[in-house]
């Protein structure tokens, strides 16, 4: 596992641009090993993916530069959401603030002074990752984003995810806003056993409405694998030019349950689809691997 020896705590957030001209955290420290299933598959880097970890009944089968600190966008959204629930009952209601409203990046477009359930902006910003959704509980929870960040640090420090930081709730861009394959994998398991959690991420459409019903936005997810394949049951995606496109999906396949994380993918959907047809040969392949059916 590699450490961050440069790893910065939630109080020095504010000085992370100052520190970064010295410190590159993308920069690998050690040459990682991969794990090579068989030859038949090494035609898996011809899609360019940087990162991938992929989980069958709890064990790693494939990966590839899992602990090597990239940027995460929008997969941020899985710590925001845990935190969230764990602090806010869903069913409270909260007034939209001018600077949620104004959020920038991919949004749902809700208004300021607008009321809505917790649960609906929780729906807004997991299923179609809205950033005005997500700042918008994230300010409501942490009374600012300064705090709410220092909430989402405290919890990866308490999760045991060491080479993860983040410096907002949504997944902008930021050098020192970073996590690894296996660190995202870790709280995405965590996060899954949340009930609520895991019924929002598998909703393919939806809708939410004010709390006045004067109006309805419509949400649609932007994990295409669920209406790729019927297995497929969450969780998340994310991007930004610089983070490329990632995605975290969770599947049942003939009694498997599979978690597949891919970072900086630039064919995120035939790549996930590809892991979840070849899971068996995978399996198959590495006879150092047992898969429990």
């Amino acid at each position: 596992m590699i450490l961050i020896p440069f790893f910065i705590q939630a109080k020095e957030i504010k000085n992370h641009k100052k520190i970064t001209k010295n410190h590159n955290v993308y920069k690998k420290t050690t040459k990682k090993k991969i794990k090579k299933v068989s030859a038949d598959y090494e035609d898996f880097d011809i899609y360019k993916t940087k990162a991938y970890l992929v989980k069958v009944n709890g064990k790693v089968i494939l990966e590839k530069n899992a602990d090597e600190p990239l940027p995460m966008a929008s997969l941020t959204k899985i710590m925001t959401a845990l935190i969230v629930l764990e602090k806010i009952k869903p069913e409270e209601f909260l007034i939209v603030s001018k600077n949620a409203a104004n959020e920038t990046g991919h949004r749902v477009d809700i208004k300021e002074g607008e009321i809505y359930k917790v649960y609906d902006l929780l729906k807004a910003a997991l299923i179609s990752s809205g950033n005005d959704a997500c700042y918008a509980i994230a300010e409501y929870t942490g009374g600012t984003e300064e705090n709410f960040v220092r909430m989402m640090n405290k919890k990866a420090r308490e999760l045991g995810l060491k080479n993860t930081h983040f410096t907002n709730p949504c997944g902008h861009h930021d050098d020192m806003h970073y996590s690894t394959a296996e660190d995202l994998a870790k709280l995405t398991e965590i996060a899954m056993k949340n009930e609520v959690f895991r019924n929002i991420v598998r909703i393919k459409e939806t809708q939410i409405e004010t709390m006045d019903g004067k109006r309805i936005i419509t949400l649609k997810n932007t994990n295409e694998m669920l209406r790729k394949d019927e297995d497929v049951y969450g969780v998340k995606t994310g991007y930004t030019p610089q983070a490329g496109k990632c995605l975290i999906l969770k599947a049942k396949k003939e009694g498997k349950d599979i978690l597949v994380v891919l970072l900086n993918s630039k064919d995120r959907w035939n790549v996930a689809e590809k892991i979840l047809n070849d899971i068996n040969s995978f399996a198959q392949i590495d006879k150092k691997i047992e898969i429990n059916n």
